[in-house]
């Protein structure tokens, strides 16, 4: 919670208690570690996907309003990309349209396609010229790279992608595909898509859902998550894809995930 001082530290106590310290890493972060660990040849480990965090991170008055101020920035941005879908779903909802979920799989393939093309461009390149071309989102209070830029910059100046190792990275995503060599941007691809399908409004929360589970579905044995995120899972059947089981809050949910975690422990 963001909305006041003491329900923020004490969320972050727990979360923090719960999980030792250990977040999930950005997804350009993720993204980029796991292109190349396939590119290098190396593990996938926790630490692809996580990081540990400092403990009381919200322990002071600053590091509070740095990160309540940086919600409200996000939260803004969304409600400013979205503004329009949102009210053409509006209008589609009041006709009581049903959900026409027939197209769903050719969606997602033709969403994923995008974003695979977008990243294996700039890759391309990279690995031809040294240098690609960036493209920039402007938002009325900010501008911000465009998201294949901002994972490839990562890859070239964080973690030292290197021109040949660029060529291997587009060769192998071309062959194998976004899905196996970076499974999260398939799951954005396919949330976002299920989102557009069910005429549903989008709201800032919903873009902090897909964040999360873009990075845990593919490496996490549980996830809890709300009742619609938790339909779209099973709808996309992402949670047989990678063999993650998924449960909402609700009393039913709760009382299944219960006994799932009694199983593991006896």
């Amino acid at each position: 919670s963001h909305k006041n001082l003491t329900n923020a530290q004490n969320t972050d106590k727990l979360l923090y208690n719960l999980s030792n310290g250990r977040v999930l890493e950005p997804e350009h972060i993720a993204n980029a570690n796991l292109l190349l660990c396939f590119v290098r040849r190396r593990t996938i480990t926790n630490s692809s996907y996580t990081n540990i965090v400092k403990q009381n991170l919200l322990a002071d008055d600053q590091n509070y309003l740095f990160y309540k101020n940086l919600k409200e920035k996000y939260d803004n941005m969304i409600m400013e990309a979205t503004i329009l879908s949102n009210q053409i779903r509006e209008i589609t909802r009041a006709k009581k349209q049903k959900s026409d979920f027939s197209t769903l799989a050719q969606s997602v393939i033709y969403k994923n396609n995008i974003y695979q093309n977008d990243l294996i461009s700039r890759l391309f390149a990279f690995y031809q010229n040294g240098k690609f071309k960036a493209k920039i989102i402007q938002f009325e209070e900010i501008t911000i790279p465009y998201w294949a830029d901002t994972l490839t910059n990562y890859l070239i100046y964080e973690l030292k992608m290197t021109r040949k190792e660029a060529k291997s990275a587009h060769a192998l995503i071309k062959k194998f595909g976004i899905k196996k060599i970076i499974p999260p941007i398939y799951i954005r691809a396919a949330l976002e898509t299920i989102l557009s399908i069910k005429q549903q409004k989008e709201t800032p929360n919903d873009h902090i859902d897909i964040n999360r589970l873009c990075v845990a579905l593919p490496y996490s044995d549980i996830i809890m998550t709300d009742k619609s995120k938790v339909f779209d899972i099973k709808t996309l059947k992402l949670d047989i894809d990678f063999k993650t089981e998924v449960f909402s809050g609700n009393k039913e949910e709760l009382s299944k995930f219960m006994e799932k975690i009694r199983s593991l422990l006896n």
